[in-house]
């Protein structure tokens, strides 16, 4: 219970700093929580999957990925619709929401008009 009350606090901590969270590419990808798809204002925690590193916000979130990697480490390019490993994709952060791009043209593509693509 102390665990989950620690994870909520933190996690709330961390939706203040995202509600100031600049809109834009993102190419500090350790300030991108793989579990969450939220972008912070420092770096998380390294985690390795299958030799690559993903960032996470807290424990809890490693506990999330350890139990199911293939659901926090793949993400689907909101323009292409092509599925993305998060370790090597492009990040834009919109409104401190991370989306994964293949390829930095989705990703400018994206950022001229987030609300074509963004599912709010």
């Amino acid at each position: 219970m102390k665990k989950l009350i620690t994870c909520c606090v933190i996690f709330c901590l961390a939706g203040v700093v995202l509600l100031f969270a600049e809109s834009g590419n993102v190419d500090k990808r350790e300030t991108v929580c793989a579990v969450q798809d939220a972008v912070g204002a420092k770096a998380g925690i390294p985690h390795e999957v299958n030799g690559k590193t993903y960032y996470l916000c807290c424990e809890g979130c490693r506990s999330s990925i350890q139990k199911e990697p293939e659901k926090y480490t793949i993400a689907i390019d909101p323009v292409s619709g092509k599925k993305v490993d998060k370790a090597e994709a492009m990040i834009y952060n919109l409104d401190g929401k991370a989306f994964y791009f293949e390829n930095d043209s989705n990703r400018k593509t994206f950022s001229e008009n987030p609300a074509k693509f963004a599912k709010k």
